[in-house]
């Protein structure tokens, strides 16, 4: 059994939200990465966590491509490069 629960894992990919997750949720517990690559970070809350999801089920090697302090002003809000890389860089090898 992995470091998620059966009824852990039923909850996270069958009823949290936001429902947008639930597919990404359920290929994680599938295919169980050991590479995740993201295009555009945002505010990091679903990054973070699909990060500690994919962690508990072996290491991972993520790579995260945003424009952080390149953003236009008419682009959503985003993190810092040194805050996502301050609050991504214990939950796997982060470049």
């Amino acid at each position: 059994m992995s470091g998620v629960g059966f009824l852990r894992r039923v909850w996270l990919t069958r009823l949290s939200g936001p429902a947008t997750e639930r597919p990404l949720l359920r290929q994680i517990f599938q295919r169980r990465p050991a590479r995740m690559l993201e295009l555009g970070l945002g505010t990091l809350k679903r990054t973070e966590r699909l990060l500690r999801i994919a962690a508990s089920l072996g290491p991972v090697h993520y790579v995260g491509l945003d424009p952080f302090e390149a953003r236009s002003p008419g682009d959503p809000a985003g993190v810092t490069l040194k805050e996502a890389h301050r609050r991504l860089h214990g939950l796997g090898k982060v470049q």
